[in-house]
């Protein structure tokens, strides 16, 4: 539904990885729309609502346990929230596993996640869907609007420099 539009939001170019690197590319929202709200609890038992993270850049990020790609992409993930976190930079991983809760987080724990992670209870899979595969990331600019999305894993290389420009613009 949100990259479902044909035009081209011409302020954010299409965002290639490297030669050889391992990622997905980054593609501008086609619509520069506000970010759908949701609220969810976290594997932690804390009330993570989008919309108080206002003013910060968030990834978003919907994933499953038995995804070989979001696993890959997680240290990905650890590093740039360590590296980028003070500047403004959230991370939210959204799991949209059958599983329950327990099992995600018996996942979890075998990751140093240092991010809010929470259980889909199918709304965001609706608000942000249809997904078509996973995983499947959007970047949330200060503003709240969605500025991009990815099909498929993404390296920290191709998402370093876009989140560091992000977190310079204003809110």
């Amino acid at each position: 539904a949100l990259a479902a539009d044909t035009s081209r939001a011409p302020a954010d170019p299409v965002v290639e990885p490297a030669e050889g690197e391992l990622s997905a590319p980054l593609l501008p929202a086609t619509r520069r729309v506000e970010a759908p709200d949701f609220e969810l609890g976290t594997l932690d038992d804390v009330s993570f609502r989008l919309s108080a993270h206002k003013g910060r850049v968030v990834v978003l990020n919907l994933w499953a346990t038995w995804c070989g790609p979001c696993r890959q992409e997680i240290p990905a993930f650890i590093a740039l929230q360590k590296a980028l976190g003070e500047a403004g930079l959230v991370i939210a991983g959204v799991s949209v596993d059958d599983e329950n809760e327990q099992a995600i987080k018996r996942f979890a724990e075998g990751f140093p996640m240092n991010y809010p992670l929470m259980r889909d209870d199918g709304t965001v899979a609706r608000l942000y869907g249809p997904v078509s595969g996973l995983p499947t990331t959007y970047l949330i600019d200060r503003a709240g609007v969605v500025r991009y999305y990815a099909a498929g894993m993404l390296s920290e290389g191709t998402l370093r420099p876009v989140l560091e420009r992000l977190l310079r613009e204003p809110a």
